[in-house]
């Protein structure tokens, strides 16, 4: 879905699209240099590749501006190393489903702005954040954290991820079960990932839902 909505961006932006048929690190540099391309769409293994290509050098990618990522965790190695070899790049990371049309939550170019003032510990925590965050939500769309009795949880302690908003599904096609699983009660929809979010309103994941285990009252992430 994510794939097929930046596609549809790009035609009715009139902007040309390079498609690989399947990822490979040197063909995808000899194609950004040759299409020039400006917007990158990848998942983080492909990221770990193009920056541990020996010949990474040798190519020019002047014309990248943007980086998007998302499916998976970007680990803290390679999301430092990609910074580090694309300065001045927009960032973002995306995060959502299928039955969310796509992206609810990411982290924004803002979010990867390094001053050069912090320190090092600062720096380091932030990268942190970066590598495990899945950002905020976007703003036409609500994030709650739920316990298995359906308790909105305060910040820091992991539940279910449930949302809602207009980009959310108003259902399964001719599966009036299934979609009354996929929602609560009071219409907000189950993701079925586990997390939390912490004091400055980051959303992380910790697992599936059905994973978390009752102890002492409450939901906690193996």
């Amino acid at each position: 879905v994510a794939g097929m909505q930046a596609m549809l961006a790009a035609i009715y932006g009139g902007r040309t699209i390079a498609l690989m048929r399947q990822f490979d690190a040197k063909e995808w540099f000899e194609t950004a240099q040759r299409e020039k391309v400006s917007r990158a769409m990848l998942v983080p293994t492909m990221l770990k590749r193009i920056v541990d290509e020996p010949d990474f050098s040798k190519y020019d990618l002047s014309s990248l501006r943007v980086i998007t990522y998302g499916a998976a965790a970007c680990p803290f190695e390679v999301l430092k190393k990609t910074l580090e070899l694309f300065p001045g790049r927009a960032f973002i990371n995306a995060f959502g489903t299928t039955e969310t049309a796509s992206t609810i939550t990411a982290l924004s170019p803002e979010d990867y702005v390094f001053t050069g003032k912090e320190t090092a510990q600062e720096r380091e925590k932030k990268l942190r954040r970066l590598s495990s965050s899945i950002g905020k939500p976007l703003e036409d769309v609500e994030v709650q954290v739920r316990d298995e009795e359906g308790r909105v949880l305060p910040r820091g302690e992991a539940g279910e991820i449930v949302v809602r908003g207009p980009r959310i599904m108003k259902g399964y096609w001719r599966d009036e079960e299934k979609t009354a699983k996929a929602f609560t009660k009071d219409g907000w929809y189950r993701t079925g990932d586990a997390g939390y979010v912490d004091e400055e309103g980051y959303i992380y994941l910790t697992g599936r839902a059905d994973d978390l285990i009752k102890r002492g009252g409450e939901l906690i992430s193996p």
